[in-house]
């Protein structure tokens, strides 16, 4: 129990209704276990699928006599993962979503708020991931991106262990913020944080970019002959596959 005067609890009451509409509350509690526990890591498998096509279907030097630029075949493929991605996450969080408006007759909701945190909150860790994938399989020729961002989102989660409340660190990979019913979804503390929320998002989206501008590189690079992954990498996860 949190004691709290009747004043206390009608300002929190009147931020669910009034700021977050009711759906905002439950869709950052669906952001949170959302990037905490799948978007913040399963895309990594998607681009070392999507990456390591080429090469397994042995069209990579067929792909690398077309006409069109490394940076928009990269770029291509990053968005049909983030496209596959986000698919998924907005009909998962409009389903949650939906299963508690009827609670709420005679509210005023607010049915867009699944989708702003769909792509505000979860798209920049999905996003992160995928150019993890995308730029380690393209440099080294091996799946070495899944041990990666495993071993990232691994640490991540369990600094969270200690932080499940609430953490918007600039380097978190999945931000923190859980809350039931019974706090008023900790309105107040999200509005509070949010600079640090936006500051943590946009970072990883700027790297996310960068990830890509990288893979396009590497790419024209290895199209020209000047460069084709590293041996030493690439040897020891033949031993081990072959192990």
């Amino acid at each position: 129990t949190v004691p709290r005067t009747y004043e206390e609890a009608a300002a929190a009451y009147g931020l669910v209704t009034g700021c977050d509409k009711i759906t905002g509350g439950f869709a950052r509690l669906f952001s949170d276990y959302a990037v905490t526990i799948v978007f913040s890591f399963f895309p990594v498998f998607l681009a070392v699928i999507i990456s390591t096509k080429d090469r397994y279907a042995k069209i990579s030097e067929l792909i690398y006599t077309r006409k069109a630029a490394g940076i928009k075949i990269a770029l291509m493929r990053y968005l049909a993962i983030l496209a596959a991605v986000m698919l998924t996450a907005v009909i998962l969080s409009y389903i949650s979503s939906a299963t508690v408006w009827g609670m709420y007759t005679g509210m005023e909701l607010d049915y867009f708020a699944p989708l702003a945190y769909d792509f505000g909150w979860i798209m920049p860790s999905a996003m992160i991931a995928a150019a993890v994938g995308m730029f380690l399989t393209e440099l080294t020729n091996t799946p070495v991106a899944i041990a990666v961002q495993g071993i990232w989102w691994f640490i991540d989660m369990n600094m969270g262990m200690e932080s499940v409340s609430a953490s918007y660190s600039l380097l978190r990979l999945a931000p923190r913020h859980n809350a039931d019913t019974r706090s008023y979804f900790r309105t107040q503390d999200f509005i509070d944080n949010f600079s640090n929320l936006l500051a943590n998002r946009l970072l990883f989206v700027g790297v996310s970019v960068i990830l890509v501008i990288g893979t396009a590189i590497v790419f024209e690079a290895k199209r020209k002959g000047k460069f084709n992954g590293n041996e030493k990498i690439k040897r020891a996860f033949a031993n081990i596959r072959n192990r």
